[in-house]
């Protein structure tokens, strides 16, 4: 549990305004903007495409 904690953090320093945790029926969230997820998207395809 400890890291999905911590991933939950991160995501939500990474996307700053964009990513929000929230809880829904006791359950932690993490909801990310629509348009946010699609810039992640993109971003994640052409790291994939070039590698370092």
């Amino acid at each position: 549990m400890q890291t999905v904690a911590r991933v939950m953090d991160f995501l939500e320093k990474l996307g700053k305004d964009d990513v929000e945790q929230t809880k829904r029926r006791g359950k932690k969230l993490v909801v990310v903007d629509e348009e946010a997820a699609d810039r992640y998207h993109d971003r994640c395809d052409r790291d994939i495409e070039q590698p370092p």
